[in-house]
């Protein structure tokens, strides 16, 4: 699948974003440089998404959460061609946000992260599709929960490694893909590995997956995960 990603600037230009079979849209957005843009559309979100964006106490909570929930509007609205009252989404019962199925409705995928200063969207059509997203920090307990959660050889390359930015690498290729199967920190991280852009289960790669590392700053590591149809 080819990846295109969009940043800040490309926000104003949605109505010329075309989503083909084949892609994955990958938005990077950098959610602090858009507050006045928040405030402005911020009647997109539905009633539960407003009232649940009002439970954050944390100002920066809010507007990340804000940001994230309008950009996902606004760009299924432009993908699927709905009005955004035409757009349903609901939660599967490990919480996967995804659109509620319409008859003619082209079925779109995707998933959301955040972290520090960025919102990660991604979206793709008929695929399976997590992203995951990281800041950098320390982490001084990071070899215990490397052994507690992931496979012996994960464990050892960081081990090797003596850098956390290479836990945090296998951190979020492995979060991407529990989001993607719709799991997510429900998943028992140890039943699978990463090596490279391959998951590893029962020994055997698993088919039609793919996990793809996203070239961040140097502060923060993503990973997208996606399987083929």
């Amino acid at each position: 699948m080819k990846i295109r990603r969009f940043e800040n600037q490309d926000i104003f230009n949605i109505q010329n974003v075309v989503l083909q079979l084949g892609e994955i849209h990958v938005w990077c957005i950098q959610w602090f440089s858009l507050l006045s843009w928040i405030l402005k559309y911020w009647n997109i979100m539905c009633n539960q998404e407003q009232k649940e964006a009002q439970k954050f106490s944390n100002y920066n909570d809010q507007m990340r959460y804000a940001a994230a929930k309008i950009l996902t509007r606004m760009l299924l609205s432009q993908y699927l061609e709905l009005r955004n009252d035409e757009i349903h989404i609901v939660k599967t019962k490990l919480g996967k946000p995804y659109i509620q199925e319409r008859k003619n409705i082209e079925k779109i995928q995707y998933n959301i992260s955040h972290s520090g200063k960025f919102i990660l969207l991604a979206f793709t059509r008929f695929a399976e599709i997590g992203i995951d997203i990281e800041y950098i920090r320390p982490l001084p307990e990071y070899l215990e929960i490397a052994h507690n959660f992931f496979s012996l050889e994960e464990e050892r390359q960081i081990k090797n490694s003596k850098q956390q930015s290479i836990f945090y690498y296998y951190w979020t290729a492995k979060e991407a893909y529990a989001k993607a199967i719709g799991t997510g920190l429900f998943a028992n991280f140890k039943t699978f590995s990463i090596n490279g852009n391959n998951v590893i289960e029962h020994g055997k790669v698993k088919t039609g997956w793919e996990i793809v590392f996203l070239n961040m700053n140097e502060n923060y590591v993503a990973h997208v995960a996606v399987k083929y149809q």
